[in-house]
């Protein structure tokens, strides 16, 4: 596993799998996206240098109430969708070796494997803020100063395994 410099995360891909967040999509499903943003802004320094949350483009009158101070949102320009905008931003990375991509699409993994990022699913991943979360509460309610990276809580192995040959 390379260090990793960059996370890319599918954000539908993502809110659909927070099983956490199921009630509120249901009752509120803007208000379900901007409680995501806030917990990855919040949790953003600790996994990775640049993290990058990636939309489907804007629906009129979608505008999120919260901003994001650490967290990158990027929405895709119609009528692009976040995967594509995605597999280009791995494409024409120069190093795409240190990008690790957070989705559950099978197509995009596959496009995003063979230009070379990583990738983990997006279960993988939600255990990963479930366990760093504890360890930033339990360390808050210490006093402590906070600096836990995701890499911390042991190797990040990609939840899904690259094709052969990629």
């Amino acid at each position: 596993w390379a260090p990793m410099n960059r996370l890319i995360i599918d954000g539908y891909s993502l809110l659909y799998r927070d099983p956490g967040l199921s009630h509120q999509r249901k009752v509120d499903f803007r208000m379900a996206r901007e409680q995501l943003i806030r917990r990855l802004d919040r949790l953003s320094s600790a996994l990775a240098p640049l993290v990058e949350l990636v939309f489907d483009g804007r629906a009129a009158g979608s505008r999120e109430q919260v901003s994001a101070t650490v967290l990158h949102l990027i929405y895709s320009p119609a009528p692009r969708t976040a995967d594509s905008v995605i597999e280009e931003m791995v494409g024409e990375s120069p190093d795409p070796i240190s990008i690790c991509v957070v989705t559950a699409d099978r197509a995009e993994i596959d496009v995003v494997t063979a230009a070379g990022a990583e990738v983990m699913s997006c279960a993988s991943f939600l255990d990963r803020l479930d366990e760093l979360e504890r360890h930033v509460s339990k360390d808050l309610s210490r006093n402590s100063t906070f600096g836990c990276r995701l890499s911390d809580f042991g190797p990040l192995e990609p939840s899904i395994p690259r094709r052969a040959g990629a």
